[in-house]
């Protein structure tokens, strides 16, 4: 694989068959050209080994080493994680009735399993891999 780094910020990958050229006022790519990117302020690295999870801006790159990219945000699809909160709010709803002082189950395993539905919000994967609790019986 190759990458393109500017201020050690691996930015663009592209396949090792891949023409990328890098000039004096730009870099050329296979399918587009990058305008704010030129041998003034970016490099070239060949031969790499990306990162399973590697996305634009995600990792630094120093030519040897990956490492996180401290400044990296992740991106959150609104719709995506708004669809996500719907079907956690059905859930929720459709469970109220657990939590009735007379309702004939385990209480205690209907909260935690309620609780679960509130935080998959902070799950590592939302909205795009959503680990849902199991009910409990």
């Amino acid at each position: 694989m190759q990458t393109i780094t500017s201020n050690g910020v691996s930015l663009y990958s592209f396949a090792d068959a891949d023409a990328v050229t890098v000039l004096t006022d730009k870099i050329e790519t296979p399918s587009f050209i990058i305008g704010d990117l030129n041998s003034s302020n970016a490099t070239l690295h060949l031969g790499v080994t990306l990162p399973a999870d590697w996305v634009n801006s995600k990792y630094l790159f120093d030519g040897i080493a990956w490492t996180l990219n401290p400044a990296w945000v992740k991106f959150i699809d609104p719709e995506l994680a708004a669809s996500v909160r719907t079907e956690r709010d059905a859930l929720l709803a459709a469970s109220d009735w657990t939590q009735v002082a007379d309702a004939p189950v385990d209480q205690a395993a209907w909260a935690v399993y309620r609780q679960a539905l509130r935080d998959v919000t902070t799950q590592d994967g939302f909205p795009d891999a959503v680990v849902w609790p199991v009910k409990p019986e």
